[in-house]
């Protein structure tokens, strides 16, 4: 039986993260279908949503004071679209064969199931450190996730001419500011 049909004739999406991928996935389906024929439920376990991953090197590097300016779409915005976002809530087991996740309130260690017709998992991804001389000093530090990171003035000096150096695969990597 089709999850929706023992609720009702409204499908749920669950989303399993909710920075970009996730996020872009659960706005594209509400622009497809309206609250009364989707529910779209999205789970993230951290603290932000929608977070400017390429803005990071320039938040480290100091030409952006505030981290918060790295937030594209608050928790409120998703919800005043009728996303069901649920913030500081992990996915910790996924049940196919039923349709439905297992979470944990991260704060309360509330857990629930939550059944759904349609899933996306866009979780993200961890670096890869590679195992170099000095990888384990204190001035190298890795973004991801981008809460982990630093404003660099202090764990990175500059050179002489203000540059810090970064490495890594896309924008974020090659992205670093010069002064």
């Amino acid at each position: 039986m089709n999850m929706s049909d023992a609720r009702g004739a409204r499908e749920r999406l669950v989303v399993i993260g909710g920075d970009a991928a996730g996020m872009s996935a659960a706005s594209q389906a509400r622009r497809l279908k309206g609250p009364d024929r989707l529910e779209i439920v999205a789970f993230e376990r951290g603290h932000f949503t929608s977070f400017s991953a390429c803005g990071i090197p320039y938040w480290v590097g100091g030409d952006v004071p505030d981290r918060e300016q790295l937030i594209a779409r608050t928790a409120e915005e998703h919800r005043a679209r009728d996303i069901d976002l649920r913030m500081r809530t992990e996915v910790t087991e996924i049940d196919p064969d039923r349709g439905r996740v297992r979470a944990r309130d991260l704060d309360s260690g509330a857990e629930s199931w939550t059944s759904y017709d349609g899933l996306v998992i866009a979780t993200g991804a961890r670096p890869i450190r590679p195992e170099l001389p000095g990888m384990d000093a204190p001035e190298c530090t890795g973004c991801r996730p981008w809460t982990t990171a630093r404003p660099s003035s202090t764990r990175c000096p500059a050179r002489a001419d203000g540059a810090r150096w970064s490495s890594g695969p896309g924008t974020s990597g090659w992205r670093w500011p010069r002064r």
